[in-house]
């Protein structure tokens, strides 16, 4: 990271960014705000600044080194001003308009609409993601891209779901589309990519680089849009804006967050260090029954009370005579290998994931404050059941919680409170992203983990 160093006559703001940067968009990001009425082509002179590289101008001025800059007497002046403009502005959108919250997940989208002024909540609504049609995951979502023909048709799914969510939340409402002021999106780094047909085939591919993770700001119809930052391609803007509510980055105490979604992203850490993973876990936990309306956590209860009653081993295996056919448990349900399977293999990812971070970071299960458990999966979850199977350590039993849908609770926190953005682009640049299976000792710890009953070896 490059580490800028802002000298003013109001005190000293130390900032930092990647390499390559452009200084006047990140002076921008912090509130630093020069003229530029020439829009950033270097033919105005208007964001001319002193350093110590001597006269720079900004808006031409790629990061390299470590740099001072010496803010001026009416660069303060003008700064201040347009503050004080953008201030009132907000101000007035707040006492007639609202905002909307989304979160673009794999499996389903979320919306939630705001009133700016009173912070209140006017209501609520989601849907599945009509790129189901492409595959269930991540990855599949991404081969589908490897056109632009495909990126084109899941990019038009996902902005219907968009359109379709919007006009389904503010009919409700009764409220027009004219006082919408601002729309959130949150989502993992392929999910939005796709949203602004943007190819995401690299984040698919080593060394799975995300081109531009930072967050987007712009205005469109009236409205101003924001798009949360990534930390990495696997580690998208729906578990920043989930560390952000939870208040991860500013707690004293180690703090574990884990999405049971598709996709098992999980961070862990505190103000000091934050470290992230994704565990590729698949719909299991989200839909692998989900025809016969019975849920992912319900699963993990039969299995645990058959593996008890011996007609699954603690291999996972059926016992016969339920190979063939599986087990009837009612309501059209019937436990088979291969759901089994599904499962299993879905268990072990995240569990292997939950041990490497640990180990990553440099903490035992005992040093853990919290452990947050997000997602709809996570919400109804048996925590005996989940120990019992081995998803979650024993050590997790008293200090784990289910903590909903943080992605957009964040995004809804977001709404009307621009620094919101500013800390969550802090958060990203802090963040460590591990790649579980590069990681030593991956191989052999899925394999440990993909066994059913696990009680005796904890």
């Amino acid at each position: 990271m490059i580490r800028i160093t802002v000298e003013m006559d109001s005190g000293r703001r130390i900032l930092e960014a990647e390499e390559g940067s452009l200084l006047l968009f990140v002076l921008q990001k912090h509130d630093l705000i020069l003229p530029a009425p020439c829009g950033g082509r270097g033919t105005c002179g208007g964001c001319k600044i002193k350093s110590s590289e001597g006269e720079i101008k900004a808006c031409q001025y790629r990061l390299a080194k470590d740099i001072t800059l010496f803010l001026g007497k009416e660069q303060e002046a003008f700064r201040s001003v347009l503050m004080k403009e953008q201030e009132e502005k907000r101000e007035k959108n707040k006492e007639r308009g609202y905002g909307i919250a989304i979160d673009i997940g794999t499996t389903t989208l979320g919306f939630a609409l705001k009133e700016l002024k009173t912070g209140r909540m006017a209501g609520q609504w989601g849907c599945e993601n009509s790129q189901k049609s492409f595959g269930a995951d991540v990855a599949s979502r991404i081969s589908a891209c490897e056109t632009q023909e495909g990126l084109e048709r899941l990019s038009d799914c996902v902005k219907g779901d968009i359109k379709k969510g919007i006009d389904q939340l503010l009919s409700q409402a009764g409220i027009c589309r004219k006082e919408l002021r601002q729309i959130v999106i949150v989502g993992n780094a392929a999910m939005l990519h796709i949203l602004q047909k943007k190819s995401p085939v690299s984040l698919g591919r080593a060394p799975f680089q995300v081109p531009e993770p930072e967050g987007k700001r712009w205005t469109e119809n009236g409205m101003d849009v924001f798009l949360f930052p990534h930390a990495g391609a696997f580690i998208g803007g729906d578990i920043i804006s989930g560390v952000e509510y939870l208040g991860m980055q500013e707690s004293e105490e180690i703090n574990f967050l884990i999405d049971l979604g598709t996709n098992g992203e999980m961070v862990l850490g505190n103000r000091e260090k934050l470290v992230a993973a994704a565990a590729a876990a698949g719909p299991a936990f989200e839909n692998c029954f989900r025809s016969t309306g019975t849920s992912g956590s319900r699963v993990l209860e039969l299995l645990v009370l058959h593996v008890r009653r011996k007609t699954i081993g603690e291999d996972g295996l059926l016992k016969l005579p339920y190979r063939q056919k599986g087990i009837p448990c009612g309501q059209g349900l019937w436990i088979t290998q291969d759901k089994i399977r599904e499962i299993q293999l879905a268990k072990g990812a995240i569990r292997t994931g939950i041990e490497l971070l640990m180990q990553q970071y440099g903490c035992k299960p005992e040093e853990i404050k919290n452990v947050y458990l997000a997602g709809g999966f996570g919400f109804y979850l048996n925590l005996t059941s989940a120990i019992r199977v081995g998803l979650l350590p024993e050590e997790f039993k008293d200090k784990t919680s289910a903590v909903g849908n943080t992605a957009l609770s964040g995004a809804f926190q977001a709404l009307g409170n621009p620094s919101y953005m500013d800390v969550a682009e802090e958060i990203r640049q802090k963040m460590d992203c591990c790649n579980l299976a590069e990681m030593q000792g991956f191989q052999e710890k899925y394999l440990e983990e993909i066994s059913y009953i696990s009680k005796k070896r904890r």
